[in-house]
């Protein structure tokens, strides 16, 4: 499947999108990146470019500063998402060693600051 890049960078209050397409360089823009897309698309298409079945990659072009600020924002986010996951496995198998121990779910949830409805998510999963 063909793929087509599209760039993306701001002018003023728009999203300027520019497409590289059979040596040719195709300009849009939009007032919102969730936008970009389907502005693309269309732009491609009353080019005369053929959009049916071809994917479009949108490739963000920020100036380093913001740049900075959103990898690290993305970083801290994906950071978080391995730490909850690791944080659910490691309550799961605590829940079902305490269970073995014959505490109760409401035990078992007040010693790890767990609602029991969360005690028995985590039993049943």
């Amino acid at each position: 499947m063909a793929t087509h890049v599209v760039h993306a960078h701001r002018e003023g209050a728009w999203w300027a999108l520019s497409v590289n397409v059979d040596k040719r360089e195709i300009w849009t823009q939009c007032k919102r990146l969730d936008q970009a897309e389907a502005v693309a698309r269309e732009a491609l298409t009353m080019a005369g470019v053929r959009t049916r079945g071809v994917d479009l990659d949108l490739q963000v072009e920020l100036d380093a500063e913001t740049n900075s600020i959103v990898e690290a924002t993305l970083s801290a986010s994906l950071a978080a998402a391995k730490a909850q996951t690791i944080a659910s496995e490691q309550s799961r198998t605590t829940v079902r060693a305490l269970r073995d121990q014959g505490f109760t779910v409401r035990d078992c949830a007040q010693m790890l600051g767990l609602s029991a409805a969360r005690v028995s998510q985590l039993l049943a999963g």
